[in-house]
């Protein structure tokens, strides 16, 4: 993008960071929708995960920032001054990296104890908050003492006078691929134990494990960082890291909100779009997920306890779906009743002819 003044390397970060950003605040944006609109209230996963988005989004403008000192330019094209600007903002973008990425594992372990509410396996679920949270801690203090003070953010010489950023890295990532592994087999055990048909347990498992989906470019990344650290075109060879971070941070905020999507999709599959908000919230509490241990409503999927007959809002629903073309329609008709009818007609007949002969 000559026109902005940056070289091939630079626009990849610039478009690349853009589209997750974009792609970060649509997502952000249909769980707010759900939680105003359909099935609310907001909750703890709610605040965590818009929190993150901020904080994701954060991280973005601080690369972008980079964009200024020289970041996708070679080591010679670079002014020393620019180079340790850069530097600094790397080692500030970190901390809101890190937060960013325990929040939206916050997320998560909220979202199952939402779900579950059994009090058992709530407390699974905030031990794994317990822990996400220690990671985060952890990560950030070790990002704050990297190198040695006064200025920690100068890795330019890091073999020198900083730790082993790999090593530290490499612990980081491996915690971290552990805690999104013990959430996965949470919601595994968790919803596994709940009384409900096996498809929908079967999808709302489904939507937790895609979290899986994080770790590849997780662990390439790790890769790239370590080709970063060893070279001496350090600004050049940052570029493929600093885009699978931008990839990595912003697919763990946006799968999140995976497991909360199935109710807007619903709307367009019951046409729910052009029905009143009100009646909307309505419709997709008797729509979804049904039977949970306690036959209480939740919150997150909608589940309700299938007692009762049927109401406005369920006759409502059965009209709203789409007709099945291989359904077959049988009219089955009383032999008594039609007697019946018969009977009452003759009788109603013979009465009015006796009332003309008088």
């Amino acid at each position: 993008m000559p026109a902005f003044g940056l070289n091939h390397q630079g626009a990849n970060i610039l478009v690349i960071t853009l589209t997750a950003a974009t792609w970060t605040l649509l997502v952000l944006s249909i769980r707010v929708f759900l939680r105003l609109k359909i099935n609310g209230p907001f909750g703890l996963d709610d605040f965590t995960c818009i929190l993150a988005t901020v904080l994701a989004l954060t991280h973005s403008a601080i690369t972008l920032t980079q964009l200024q000192f020289g970041l996708g330019r070679h080591d010679a094209d670079v002014d020393q001054t620019a180079i340790h600007w850069a530097s600094f903002l790397l080692w500030l973008g970190n901390f809101f990296y890190y937060t960013a990425a325990g929040l939206s594992m916050l997320s998560v372990c909220f979202l199952l104890a939402r779900v579950v509410r059994l009090q058992r396996l709530v407390w699974g679920c905030y031990g794994i908050a317990v822990a996400t949270v220690a990671w985060a801690f952890a990560a950030c203090v070790a990002n704050a003492f990297e190198c040695a003070l006064p200025r920690p953010w100068d890795i330019r010489n890091w073999d020198s006078h900083c730790g082993h950023l790999w090593a530290m890295n490499a612990c980081l990532i491996a915690f971290r691929t552990a805690l999104e592994t013990a959430n996965i087999v949470a919601a595994v055990v968790m919803l596994w134990s709940l009384q409900m048909p096996l498809p929908p347990k079967i999808q709302i498992i489904a939507a937790f494990s895609v979290r899986l989906i994080v770790l590849p470019p997780l662990l390439v990344r790790l890769h790239f960082v370590h080709i970063a650290l060893f070279s001496p075109d350090w600004p050049r060879a940052r570029v493929p890291g600093v885009i699978l971070t931008q990839v990595v941070l912003h697919l763990s905020v946006m799968l999140a909100t995976i497991p909360c999507v199935k109710p807007f999709l619903r709307l367009f599959e019951n046409g729910g779009l052009q029905m009143p908000f009100s009646f909307v919230k309505k419709v997709s509490a008797r729509s979804g997920i049904r039977a949970q241990q306690d036959g209480r409503h939740d919150s997150a999927y909608g589940l309700t306890s299938p007692k009762g007959a049927w109401t406005r809002v369920e006759r409502w629903e059965r009209l709203m779906r789409r007709p099945n073309a291989h359904t077959v329609t049988t009219i089955r008709h009383d032999p008594r009743s039609l007697k019946e009818e018969a009977r009452r007609r003759r009788s109603f007949e013979s009465s009015t002819a006796s009332k003309r002969d008088h």
